[in-house]
């Protein structure tokens, strides 16, 4: 499944995989300093990546000019890991059921042993994953969970803290541990937002809660990627509308009021799929083509593409769909009425895919 994607990626032209594998449900990476973390935070231990699978991937995108970033969420979005290192982590049992306090789950952000554990952990993952850039994730931490400490309102106490403070404290380190083994980080929007002041300015930001918050990254001088009006999954697992095709073809990563040099340190958009409800079976159909809309509009020229999308769009994307699914990529079809009018979206590609014999 992995695999298809990357040739789907590759096929539109698309260079970066960001593989966000680990999240509070599960921890599939199989560590070599820490085997535990697979062995009892993966879902089965057959759901679960090897290091030669890995490479495996790694190898098999770089084929294809794909790029692998890999995403290790922290400090939040981890509670599988704390199945292996409990005493690593705040413990919210008291504030929250059995069946819901893995979303609040977070590293203690106050304990030494934790930076000691990273340090080796991301010696281990920058010597796997050969890309430049590793992602830290940093989203949506729970502060109430923290604050429940006493041990954490102690420490803060003590060190004129705040829970922000607290938040940018461990960004710092955890971005000074990745500059030791030669990465930069890239992290969600959140690490910015809170903790802009103490982030190297190889930082990456990757936005997804709103174009100012692009535009506020590269004024400051920080690199950024935008996410934000391409949630594929909006309208699924996420409620709300789906987004339109139309929608990301209408939405330029790039504001019109950048300088050159703020317009240099975006360095393109991404779309992303998140798996609540994404398996083997229907993952195809919730990336593409819509992705495929994407790259249509990263790889055009800045202009009036918020304008009536015109037929030369649509018979293009038409026939990349078709390609895609002739490569048994199970694409789902473009609604083609504005372009086509008294063709159905069955016998879309009747004129490029091979006739049937009668």
């Amino acid at each position: 499944t992995i695999r298809r994607q990357i040739d789907a990626l590759s096929m539109n032209k698309m260079n970066v995989l960001h593989w966000h594998v680990s999240d509070a449900e599960s921890m599939p990476y199989e560590s070599t300093a820490f085997p535990d973390l697979a062995a009892k935070g993966a879902f089965i231990k057959e759901a679960t990546y090897s290091k030669q699978e890995v490479k495996d991937i790694i190898d098999y995108a770089a084929e294809r000019g794909v790029r692998v970033i890999i995403e290790f969420d922290m400090p939040g979005h981890n509670y599988a890991w704390s199945l292996a290192y409990p005493s690593l982590f705040v413990n919210c049992s008291d504030m929250y059921p059995t069946d819901t306090r893995f979303w609040v789950a977070s590293f203690d952000p106050t304990n030494e042993k934790l930076y000691s554990f990273l340090d080796t952990f991301l010696r281990e993952v920058a010597q796997t994953f050969p890309d430049q850039v590793i992602h830290l994730g940093g989203d949506e931490v729970q502060y109430s969970c923290w604050n429940e400490s006493r041990a954490i309102r102690e420490y803060m106490a003590k060190h004129n803290l705040t829970l922000t403070d607290l938040y940018a404290t461990f960004e710092s380190k955890v971005h000074s541990i990745a500059a030791k083994y030669n990465k930069s980080v890239q992290s969600w929007d959140e690490v910015y937002v809170s903790a802009k002041e103490v982030l190297p300015k190889d930082a990456i930001v990757q936005v997804w809660r709103g174009m100012e918050t692009l535009t506020d990254a590269v004024k400051d001088g920080f690199r950024a990627v935008l996410s934000a009006p391409y949630y594929l999954n909006s309208g699924f697992d996420m409620g709300g509308l789906q987004v339109s095709w139309t929608s990301i073809y209408s939405n330029d990563p790039i504001p019109q009021d950048l300088t050159k040099q703020e317009r240099d340190q975006v360095l393109g958009a991404e779309a992303c799929i998140w798996g609540e409800e994404v398996n083997q079976f229907n993952i195809d159909q919730r990336v593409w083509f819509r992705g495929s809309m994407l790259a249509e509009r990263l790889w055009s020229l800045q202009g009036n593409h918020t304008d009536k999308i015109g037929p030369d769009v649509l018979v293009r994307s038409i026939k990349q769909q078709c390609r895609m699914m002739r490569a048994g990529i199970k694409a789902t079809p473009i609604d083609d009425r504005d372009v086509l009018p008294r063709r159905s979206l069955w016998n879309q590609c009747e004129l490029d895919l091979p006739q049937r014999k009668h």
